[in-house]
C-alpha cells in the first residue's frame, strides 16, 4: 500500500515567499552602478576633449553666433558652433562609455544628432585619478551636468579668461564630483583643469586655501558683468565700502572664490544648475560653501529640474555674516 502525502500548503507558501524576497533582494543590488572614481577620470576627459573643440571652432573664426532667447536682464542666451561641437564630444564620450548612463545626463545644448559609435571612449584611467578609492553608485542615483561652453557671450568677445567647460556628478541631488576646465591661456591664466571628489581629492592647482580667521570689512565681491551697478550699490548699502567685481561665466566667479581673488560670489537672478554644480563641488570639497539668496541647499538631482530660481550667495568663510549682510538685499532684487 502506498503510503499518502500531505502538502502542507502553508508551508510552501511561506517558503516561495522567502524565495522571492531573496530574488528580488539580489537583483535590486545587482541593479547597474558606476564607479565614481572612473567617472572623475572621464569627466575630465571629456572636459578637456570639449575645450579642444571650443579652440578648434574659434580658430577656424566660424562660430556661427546665435541667440537662444534672451536672459531676464533682457541680454541675448548665445549659442555657437564651439558650443555644439563640444557638447557633441562629451555627450558621445559618455554614451559609449558609461551607456547606463545615457538617461541620467543633462546638458545646457540639446542635439538630434545621435552619439556617433566610432566616437572614442573616454579615458577612465587617467593617472591624477588612480591612487583615490573605488566607490561604486547606482546609476539611478546619479546626475551628470554639463555645461560644454560656460561664458558663451565671453567667448563671442575674445574675452578667453572666462571660458569654461564644465562636468558635475551629483549622487542622491549632492554634487560630489566637479570639473572645471579653462579652455586657453589668457593674461592672468594658463590653461587648466581643476577638479574634486568631495571627501576624496583635489587637483594640485586648486592652490591653498587661506584660513581667513575675521571677515574682511571691504570685501570683494564678485558677480556677473551684467549685474555691475545694481552690485555696487547694494555692496556700498551692505559694508559701506568694499569692491564690486565684474565677470563672465559661473566657473570663473566660483574658481575666484576659491582661490581667494575674491571673498563673495552673489548671483541674483534664475542660474541654470549646469553653470552652478561643478563650481559648487569645488567649494564643498575645499570648505567653502554654495547656496540661495534664501540660505536653501541647491539640489541637483535630475528630477529636481534644471533651474534655480532663488539665486545663489558662495565664499570659502563666513558665509551667514555674508548671507546676512547681502542676503535681504540681493533678494529684493530678485522680487523687483
Amino acid at each position: 500500500m502506498m503510503n499518502s502525502v500531505k502538502i502542507n500548503y502553508m508551508a510552501v507558501a511561506a517558503t516561495l515567499t522567502v524565495v522571492i524576497i531573496f530574488m528580488m533582494s539580489f537583483y535590486h543590488h545587482r541593479s547597474p552602478t558606476v564607479n565614481l572614481r572612473e567617472l572623475l577620470s572621464a569627466s575630465i576627459d571629456l572636459a578637456e576633449k570639449g575645450g579642444l573643440k571650443t579652440v578648434e571652432v574659434k580658430k577656424k573664426h566660424k562660430l556661427n553666433a546665435e541667440s537662444k532667447g534672451k536672459t531676464k536682464e533682457g541680454a541675448d542666451e548665445m549659442k555657437t558652433d564651439g558650443d555644439m561641437q563640444s557638447h557633441r564630444v562629451i555627450i558621445a564620450g559618455f554614451h559609449k562609455t558609461f551607456p547606463s548612463l545615457a538617461s541620467r545626463i543633462v546638458s545646457e545644448e540639446h542635439d538630434k544628432r545621435h552619439a556617433s559609435e566610432d566616437a572614442p571612449d573616454a579615458n577612465i584611467r587617467r593617472p591624477e585619478t588612480q591612487l583615490l578609492p573605488s566607490e561604486f553608485v547606482k546609476v539611478k542615483d546619479i546626475t551628470v551636468w554639463v555645461d560644454p561652453l560656460d561664458a558663451t557671450q565671453e567667448y563671442t568677445e575674445d574675452l578667453d579668461q572666462y571660458v569654461t567647460v564644465m562636468i558635475c556628478v551629483a549622487v542622491k541631488g549632492k554634487p560630489v564630483i566637479g570639473v572645471v576646465h579653462r579652455t586657453e591661456k589668457s593674461e592672468q591664466y594658463d590653461k587648466e583643469t581643476m577638479w574634486a571628489w568631495v571627501g576624496n581629492g583635489i587637483s594640485n592647482n586648486m592652490g591653498a586655501i587661506k584660513d581667513i580667521t575675521k571677515a574682511p570689512k571691504d570685501p570683494k565681491i564678485i558677480i556677473s558683468r551684467s549685474h555691475k551697478g545694481d552690485g555696487e550699490e547694494i555692496v556700498k548699502q551692505a559694508f559701506g565700502g568694499g569692491k564690486v567685481i565684474s565677470a563672465g561665466g559661473a566657473g570663473y566667479k566660483a574658481v575666484e572664490v576659491i582661490r581667494g581673488k575674491a571673498d563673495v560670489y552673489a548671483h541674483v537672478t534664475l542660474i541654470k544648475k549646469w553653470d552652478i554644480c561643478a563650481g559648487n563641488a569645488l567649494l564643498n570639497a575645499v570648505g567653502g560653501k554654495m547656496k540661495t539668496l534664501k540660505n536653501e541647499t541647491i539640489t541637483y538631482d535630475k528630477e529636481s529640474g534644471p533651474l534655480n530660481k532663488n539665486g545663489l550667495l558662495a565664499s570659502m568663510s563666513h558665509f551667514n555674516y555674508y548671507l546676512d549682510k547681502l542676503g535681504p538685499l540681493f533678494s529684493a532684487k530678485i522680487k523687483s
